[in-house]
């Protein structure tokens, strides 16, 4: 059986519940304010799409995974794919667009309402029959490494009507050329996106245009995010020096704020560029305080073992997170 063949155009979950979803101002108001704005965004964008990408920025770990549950719904969707950039992020997805926890506990979706069929999906594309078996759910979670026909042509391509609706997490990655083979794949379909930064650091530009953006010193004023204190640290020339005398000032950091709260409960993020950047990150600072125990956060990180490293900190076994990229929201 062909891709083409092979498209169920029946299913529509979100069709058939669109109408008993609650988009009034007392649901609305279990929605953070940027939240909010950015449905409003997506309803106005839902009235006249084009062929790009409507790109919605928000502050990392703000709330966009409620938002890309909503999202099918305000466009009647009939089947959803959505572009996670790692494995950490698409477990995550998967989980939070099955359940819709919070659309239902603000009473955005009723508790009546079914729950939608979602595949967390991992393997390449390898065969026709493999755009077909998608056909069987409302919504598909996966890599842009497993879907895109840019980065593993198959011998048919996916039928052009497969998805309806596309929707990238974080779209700052829409410039690279597997992101624009998903876009290609399904031309007839509405493409959203979500990123905290909404352009690329090699100034690539992206395949669509800013919709919405709440910036992060609102989300402060509201008391979602601390406010950053900056410290200088003096550490010499040379990038040694400096990771060392950033370190020795985290750490001090870290064992005054136990201190002060007189248990672990402090803990401390280092982020870096690369896999290999990490993992000498944490070397560094396991050599200068050997109870400074730090995880490591990657796209190769699988869902067991992101699983795992978040008991760990929350027990208070593990000091921190090196990361590379953007955190999980469940860390």
């Amino acid at each position: 059986m062909s891709a083409r063949g092979a498209v169920n155009r029946e299913r529509s979950y979100y069709r058939r519940h669109k109408a008993a979803i609650a988009l009034g101002d007392e649901a609305l108001a279990g929605l953070r304010s940027g939240q909010r704005g950015a449905v409003f965004a997506m309803r106005s964008w839902a009235t006249a799409p084009d062929d790009g990408v409507a790109i919605l920025g928000l502050p990392i770990g703000y709330g966009k995974s409620e938002l890309i549950a909503l999202a099918p719904f305000l466009f009647g969707s009939r089947r959803v794919l959505v572009v996670a950039p790692s494995i950490v992020v698409r477990s995550q997805l998967v989980e939070r667009i099955r359940a819709q926890e919070h659309l239902r506990r603000v009473g955005i979706v009723s508790e009546t309402t079914p729950r939608p069929l979602v595949k967390d999906h991992v393997a390449p594309i390898q065969s026709p029959s493999d755009w077909g078996e998608l056909a069987r759910y409302d919504v598909v979670v996966s890599h842009t490494q497993s879907v895109s026909p840019a980065g593993a042509p198959v011998a048919d391509p996916p039928d052009p009507a497969l998805f309806d609706l596309l929707v990238f997490d974080e779209a700052h990655h829409l410039g690279a050329p597997t992101w624009i083979g998903v876009r290609c794949a399904f031309p007839d379909a509405v493409a959203i996106g979500f990123t905290a930064t909404p352009y690329r650091r090699d100034r690539r530009a992206l395949n669509g245009r800013t919709i919405f953006q709440y910036p992060i010193d609102r989300a402060v004023e509201e008391g979602f995010f601390v406010p950053i204190v900056y410290r200088k640290v003096e550490g010499g020339a040379d990038t040694a020096a400096r990771d060392k005398a950033v370190a020795i000032e985290a750490i001090a950091e870290l064992r005054c704020r136990d201190q002060e709260a007189g248990s672990s409960a402090a803990r401390l993020l280092v982020r870096a560029d690369t896999v290999a950047r990490a993992e000498e990150l944490v070397s560094l600072y396991r050599e200068i305080d050997p109870s400074v125990g730090l995880e490591v956060i990657t796209h190769r990180t699988s869902k067991k073992q992101l699983e795992a490293a978040t008991a760990r900190l929350r027990s208070g076994k593990s000091s921190g997170v090196a990361f590379v990229g953007v955190l999980g929201e469940e860390i």
